[in-house]
């Protein structure tokens, strides 16, 4: 399932990296909901992939979500990308809900993704806008670091401390938040 939606438009918009992972964070919450698995096989890993475990429990990428910002002027977009995988296809090597025995298609997916999006981005008058926990985005975070880790930081071993504002990974011996994936990975993914 890959979908799309306008979260913005206007003069002066900008998305971070939380952004992502509010989304992020809200899929693996739906994932978790619709799967009788323990909790630990769906993980967030930062800064907007969701990984599966599979029956070999081995964790692989399932989903993403993605943010793009695009200008005209002083004109600006933002939009929303969310993709997930709903069945085994050729691209071996992904995971996907039928690894945690979720059948489930495309259309009610969508449905229930829209749902999320809809509830952590629309302005509707009289009712403010969700912009989800930080601190449960946070512990979604770490739990990723935790299971899919240990995280790598330019070829470092590194210990996460939290989330900056943004979403940057506060690394415990840095100064500046981490904000730029290239320079993280994981050891055992």
């Amino acid at each position: 399932m890959m979908a799309s939606w306008l979260v913005g438009s206007g003069k002066g918009l900008n998305h971070h990296t939380l952004d992502q992972l509010r989304v992020g964070e809200g899929v693996q919450r739906l994932v978790r909901a619709w799967s009788s698995c323990e909790p630990d096989c769906v993980q967030l890993k930062w800064p907007n992939d969701l990984f599966i475990k599979n029956d070999e429990g081995v964790f692989r990428k399932a989903g993403g979500v993605l943010f793009e910002g695009a200008s005209k002027g002083s004109e600006h977009r933002v939009v929303l990308g969310v993709g997930l995988n709903l069945q085994g296809g050729p691209a071996a090597g992904f995971g996907d809900l039928s690894d945690l025995d979720i059948s489930l298609d495309a259309e009610r997916v969508h449905a229930a993704v829209h749902a999320l999006v809809a509830s952590l981005f629309e302005s509707v008058e009289g009712f403010g806008v969700d912009t989800g926990s930080a601190s449960h985005i946070e512990a979604a975070v770490l739990e990723g670091i935790h299971r899919l880790g240990p995280m790598l930081y330019r070829n470092r071993k590194v210990r996460v401390k939290g989330l900056s504002e943004t979403g940057g990974l506060l690394v415990e011996g840095l100064v500046d938040p981490v904000d730029g994936p290239e320079d993280v990975r994981w050891s055992s993914i």
